[in-house]
């Protein structure tokens, strides 16, 4: 019985082997042949799939950036010299000295040149150390070999470029007709990064970006002539509105050699988001502030091709992930109602709204295109104007419109807001100057804080105190930033006599309160704090956090949390008994009544409510004045504040300018968004009529 089994088992074991014997037979000896030239031609690559960066949207979903497919003609130098590595072996035979590899090798540099036949050539200069053995003479140098000795060392070699490289380089610029010069000199910047070792041998660079899609077919119909060039996918990053909220948005650049290293390897945590030297990154505004959110993870495919590098087969391939939508609070009619406001003008417009800090316009003029920033970087740079100052978040002197914090501070500190203070025209002997070059008289708050006059706000500036005015300007949100995301958000200065102490050694003086009451001074605001700041007085107290991302959303929909982002729910408050109305009032007296410092700009209007505005020109030493309009609309129930600061020409004021460019702005919002609701009583009234001139300061 066991013998008949093993006599089984056996012919089953030596059937197998034959069968396999039968089978390595067919491949290796009648088959072998055609398996060793098949083996020959086939090549295994990885490739990389472009990242798909996510779009940056407005409000109503208006896509203000996002990526759209393109193609690059891209070179790799290991399928360009090949099958033998000459070029890259003389290359790196070329990087010996006296027959020693140089090493710590510094700052390789290629550059095209031709040799005395005309033929092209590399010229190639170089720095490092080679390691020498330096043996003694005599006796003791045939008993010790000596020590090693490390000599820094610096050459130039001149290598020439084979035909192969040659060659595919000719065909490539026969067939696109571009410069066989330009597409030779990227090559070598190739090579160039791959012997400072900012890339290897199978990376991908472009020689021809954005090329049509015929070349892209022609190129790839021909790529037995063109060994080592072929069309590559990508996306390019586009705004379809230009300009419209550049600052905001940013724009992208190519990574710089010096940033390589941080990203080559690794990148958020992904090797799919990883950068080559290549790529572009985030420079500015939203681009930049969620540069790891908006990038998307690159796919890759493992690939066999033959030798004329036709692909046979794909053997692995990992999908790519594309990076999450940012959604603005940017509304882009208003957007563009406030750029087109500002005109040529230098200055910035800010609108949110005060129930939620959501920042519904954030212009600055002038502006920069973000997609031909990269052609446009020196004449932008060089415009006296600053396109590239983001001016809405910058901080300047604020002039008048701190008038608004003055008067809280007093009332705080105990005076009646029935107090009224004789205006002479001059504040003391030598304080503030008033608009009124004889003086108001007696006057009290609502009628001073329309006619804006100085002389009135020292007074009570005199009585709150320069440390209550600090108080209440940083509780009012000064001398802080805001929840707004992109970067380069200025702080702002808000004085006081202990800051001043501590910062300086230096006395505070009864003047210095004098000019921090009417806003002059030491005392720098940006235009978002101050659209936050009369947003928070014309509410109550809500004082809200400005901030101009709505949500991130990934490529399926869901929600993501905003990184880094802190906490954005409004802070109420306790404003002096009465204040908030009391100054509603005034700003709308400012706006509304003959008199009034924003008066002239208001002529004829005939909305359905009301506007509650302070004009202001703030004084800059070695500059030119600045003209504000700060305010909120509609007056009675806000639903949005602003903010307009733009410079002015010798003897133009800020109710001359600033506060037409804010009614434009206005006037773009629909009643129907701003009333919801029935108006209210002092919208409808009509104010009486003083016939008074405006003046402004």
């Amino acid at each position: 019985m066991y013998k008949y089994r093993l006599r089984v088992l056996l012919i089953l074991v030596f059937g197998g082997c034959l069968m396999v014997a039968t089978r390595l037979f067919y491949l290796q000896v009648i088959r072998g042949e055609y398996w060793e030239d098949y083996a020959a031609s086939i090549q295994l690559s990885t490739r990389s799939s472009p990242t798909h960066r996510g779009r940056i949207l407005a409000a109503d979903g208006t896509v203000l950036a996002a990526d759209l497919p393109a193609f690059d003609i891209a070179v790799k130098l290991s399928g360009l010299d090949s099958p033998k590595p000459e070029f890259r072996s003389a290359l790196y035979k070329a990087l010996r000295v006296d027959g020693l590899r140089v090493r710590q090798r510094e700052n390789v540099r290629l550059a095209l040149t031709q040799m005395e036949q005309g033929r092209p050539a590399v010229s190639m200069a170089f720095a490092g150390v080679v390691v020498r053995r330096k043996r003694p003479s005599g006796l003791i140098g045939m008993i010790w070999k000596g020590k090693h000795v490390r000599e820094k060392v610096e050459a130039e070699r001149t290598v020439p470029i084979p035909r192969g490289v040659l060659e595919p380089a000719q065909n490539l610029a026969g067939l696109t007709g571009e410069s066989f010069r330009a597409i030779l000199e990227d090559v070598l910047k190739l090579a160039e990064d791959i012997l400072n070792k900012r890339a290897n041998s199978w990376d991908a660079r472009p020689v021809l970006e954005n090329v049509p899609y015929k070349t892209v077919l022609n190129t790839a119909v021909g790529q037995e002539n063109l060994r080592g060039f072929f069309p590559k996918d990508k996306r390019v990053r586009r705004y379809p509105h230009g300009e419209l909220a550049a600052h905001v948005v940013g724009y992208m650049g190519k990574l710089r050699p010096e940033e390589y290293e941080d990203y080559k390897r690794e990148y958020a945590g992904s090797r799919g988001k990883r950068y080559f030297l290549n790529d572009t990154i985030g420079r500015a505004g939203v681009e930049l502030r969620f540069n790891e959110i908006l990038r998307g993870a690159r796919g890759k495919e493992l690939v066999e091709r033959d030798r004329r590098g036709r692909t046979m087969r794909v053997l692995e391939s990992i999908d790519p992930v594309p990076g999450s939508d940012v959604h603005l609070t940017i509304l882009p009619a208003q957007q563009r109602a406030a750029e087109r406001a500002l005109g040529h003008r230098t200055g910035a417009a800010v609108v949110l709204d005060p129930r939620s800090g959501e920042i519904l316009a954030l212009a600055s003029a002038p502006r920069y295109n973000p997609a031909t920033f990269s052609r446009d970087y020196n004449r932008l740079a060089a415009d006296p104007q600053k396109p590239l100052l983001h001016k809405a978040i910058k901080s300047y002197p604020m002039g008048s419109v701190f008038k608004i914090i003055t008067a809280l501070a007093a009332w705080d500190k105990g005076v009646s807001p029935e107090a009224e203070f004789e205006c002479k025209g001059r504040y003391g002997a030598r304080g503030p100057r008033c608009s009124a070059r004889w003086g108001h008289g007696r006057i009290g708050f609502r009628t001073a804080l329309k006619k804006s006059c100085n002389v009135y706000f020292c007074h009570m500036g005199a009585n709150a105190g320069a440390e209550k005015l600090y108080e209440w300007a940083f509780r009012l949100g000064f001398d802080q930033k805001t929840a707004f995301e992109p970067l380069g958000e200025a702080r702002g200065y808000a004085p006081s006599p202990a800051r001043r102490r501590f910062e300086s050694g230096q006395g505070w003086w009864h003047g210095d309160t004098s000019n921090y009451s009417i806003g002059q001074g030491d005392l720098l605001v940006t235009p978002l704090q101050a659209a936050r700041a009369v947003a928070a007085v014309c509410t109550d107290g809500k004082l809200v956090m400005p901030h101009v991302v709505k949500k991130i959303a990934d490529a399926a929909g869901n929600e993501l949390p905003v990184p880094g982002r802190q906490s954005i729910q409004p802070k109420q408050l306790t404003l002096p008994r009465g204040g908030a109305d009391r100054i509603r009032d005034a700003l709308v007296a400012a706006v509304h009544e003959p008199g009034g410092t924003g008066n002239r700009a208001f002529g004829g209007w005939n909305k359905p409510y009301r506007v509650a505005g302070k004009t202001s020109t703030a004084e800059r030493s070695g500059d030119s004045d600045l003209g504000w309009f700060v305010g909120v609309a509609p007056a009675h129930a806000p639903r949005i504040a602003f903010a307009v600061a733009v410079d002015l020409a010798p003897g133009e004021h800020g109710g001359d300018v600033a506060a037409p460019i804010a009614r434009k702005i206005i006037e773009s919002f629909p009643d129907e968004f701003l009333m919801g609701g029935a108006p209210g009583k002092e919208d409808l009234a009509n104010e009486s009529d003083h016939g008074e001139e405006p003046t402004d300061l």
